[in-house]
């Protein structure tokens, strides 16, 4: 393989590699309530009539530089009846982005007031859900049977005991700290022969 056909394919490569990083990263949503004052009067001062009340609406765009309008729309939404005062936004456009904002009085007959001054605010990205995490019901640890051999005493694990369980009097084996437990505290596996049953207790 040449030189150059190697060039091409890593210049490829990196083209997609970016255009998925770019389409990975604008599918995640981001989301922003607009709240507003709604209008009441019209540009003459008069009463907005109650019958020509409408939605009212609002539409974004990435803000320029300093802060103003961005020349591209980028989404717009309707509030949810004439008389709502918030509407809220889910969208890949707003996420991660200084957005701008601005809002309209619209009225049914078709007639739509100059946009409102505009509001600018940083969207961060919706962080993706995550498991919630499991719930710990019981803490175990073994449960000895005490045995007497003529080369020594020994405990012998044969099941587990739930931690916090009530533990009786001690008895110190080869070094160790042991508590006396009954037969109902614990869960028995193979192997028990009938003896008294201790725990470490904590």
């Amino acid at each position: 393989m040449n030189t150059n056909k190697l060039l091409s394919y890593i210049v490829l490569a990196i083209i997609i590699l970016g255009v998925i990083l770019l389409l990975s990263r604008r599918a995640e949503a981001g989301t922003a309530t607009i709240s507003i004052t709604p209008a009441t009067t019209m540009t003459d001062g008069t009463a907005i009539p109650a019958a020509l009340k409408a939605p009212a609406s609002v539409e974004w765009s990435a803000c320029n530089a300093d802060l103003t309008f961005g020349a591209v729309i980028q989404g717009t939404a309707v509030f949810p009846s004439a008389t709502a005062t918030s509407v809220t936004i889910n969208s890949a456009s707003i996420a991660d982005n200084t957005t701008c904002f601005r809002a309209f009085t619209n009225l049914t007959d078709g007639r739509k007031s100059v946009p409102s001054a505009t509001f600018s605010k940083f969207i961060p990205p919706i962080p993706p859900a995550l498991p919630n995490p499991p719930t710990i019901t019981t803490i175990t640890t073994v449960a000895y049977e005490y045995r007497q051999h003529w080369y020594g005493d020994r405990m012998v694990s044969v099941g587990r005991v739930a931690r916090g369980e009530v533990c009786g009097e001690a008895l110190k084996v080869r070094g160790r700290t042991y508590n006396a437990l009954s037969a109902s505290q614990v869960t028995l596996g193979g192997g028990y022969r009938g003896g008294a049953i201790y725990g470490r207790c904590a």
